[in-house]
């Protein structure tokens, strides 16, 4: 299979059981959350590179590009390479897609398809309908692999972010972009792994940028109704010097329309004040419970959705050594385990892959803190 089908089977992986049902993921093991943007040596653009930039824009877009910075390249992902260049001087960073990734998609994903529901009924005993799993999955790596598209939403985020203290956003450079090279400008900043181990990213440091994710992933779904999905921590740089937060990376951003955002607030109300009544009124109408589901399953269900909120209804939650991951796994297994009607949500899948990364990038920093005003947020939202 071709480059995207092994990135498909490390996101497909990555999953686990917890994650197949409708409400809320089970964080993330940031273990298998290997960055997208892999470090690895190397110096100047590779000859495909080369060759798929001038194909891209020609001569007149390529020769502006007078020399390449020291150490140029610095990434490689399952899709292209990342390399730092100058332009007029500037520093600059290109994302540069492998040549065929993109017409790939549709017959890696019918091997895939195949091989999921050939091996379904031997994980769990019985037919899951992934349908709409894969659907979601083939148009976000479809968006993926379509530069002109993230360009887009990298200007847009760049706009949503412009009043927002500590959150930065590179500029597109339109004029070297297409749909298979990313110009950006270069911003300064190092990885998560990297920041944790010097002696100045201290307590307080760690929770300043804590809430700087959590209040992030707010804003993109209720205020902007746009998500970047993809939680990988090659995603996101840490400035110390500035104390800001670095977005990269817009490829997998999913919209969510005004109505769907009302409808999912409404189950967190509800969630919140532990109705379970409501609760699954207000999941029926979104669609993310089937009616015919048994009072086991719907048990099973509200059993982890109240998990899924304790954090949020305590002053002091230690994301270091509470057992809430583990205590997800479980329910989110005894779940799927009653499901019989319910498929994968395609509306949720990876906007809870989102969440579940976030709250494993917040474990990773080791904090203890009061997640009630992010609570607030949704109770307070007027949309």
């Amino acid at each position: 299979m071709t480059k995207i089908a092994c990135d498909l089977c490390r996101k497909i992986g990555g999953w686990r059981e917890a994650d197949a049902h409708p409400v809320v993921p089970a964080p993330t093991d940031d273990s298998r959350q290997v960055a997208e943007l892999r470090a690895v040596d190397g110096h100047g653009l590779s000859g495909h590179c080369v060759n798929i930039a001038e194909q891209s824009q020609g001569q007149t877009g390529v020769g502006k590009i007078h020399h390449l910075a020291p150490g140029g390249f610095l990434a490689a992902a399952s899709i292209g390479q990342v390399h730092r260049a100058k332009f007029h001087g500037r520093d600059i960073v290109l994302k540069i897609q492998y040549p065929g990734v993109a017409q790939s998609i549709d017959s890696d994903m019918k091997i895939l398809r195949t091989v999921v529901d050939r091996l379904t009924p031997l994980f769990h005993g019985k037919k899951i309908d992934y349908s709409g799993l894969f659907q979601e999955l083939t148009e976000v790596f479809k968006h993926e692999t379509n530069y002109l598209r993230e360009a887009k939403f990298t200007t847009q985020f760049r706009a949503f972010i412009k009043d927002v203290p500590h959150l930065r956003v590179p500029e597109v450079i339109p004029e070297l972009s297409t749909e298979r090279v990313l110009a950006l400008g270069f911003e300064a900043g190092e990885s998560l792994t990297t920041a944790l181990k010097k002696p100045e990213f201290s307590e307080q440091v760690r929770l300043h940028y804590a809430k700087l994710f959590l209040d992030l992933y707010a804003r993109e779904f209720l205020d902007w109704g746009v998500v970047q999905t993809d939680p990988n921590l090659g995603n996101f740089l840490i400035d110390l010097t500035t104390k800001d937060l670095v977005l990269l990376d817009f490829g997998a951003v999913r919209e969510y329309p005004l109505e769907f955002r009302r409808q999912y607030r409404l189950v967190i109300l509800a969630a919140a004040r532990a109705d379970r009544a409501d609760c699954m009124v207000q999941l029926e109408k979104i669609g993310l419970l089937d009616p015919r589901e048994s009072e086991a399953t719907r048990d099973a269900l509200f059993e982890l959705i109240s998990e899924s909120m304790r954090p949020f209804h305590t002053e002091s939650f230690d994301f270091k050594n509470d057992p809430y991951a583990e205590n997800m796994r479980k329910l989110g297994i005894a779940f799927v385990r009653q499901v019989k009607f319910t498929p994968p949500p395609r509306d949720l899948i990876f906007l809870h892959r989102k969440l579940g990364g976030i709250f494993q990038v917040v474990k990773r920093l080791e904090v203890t803190m009061d997640l009630r005003p992010i609570l607030k947020c949704f109770q307070d939202w007027q949309g």
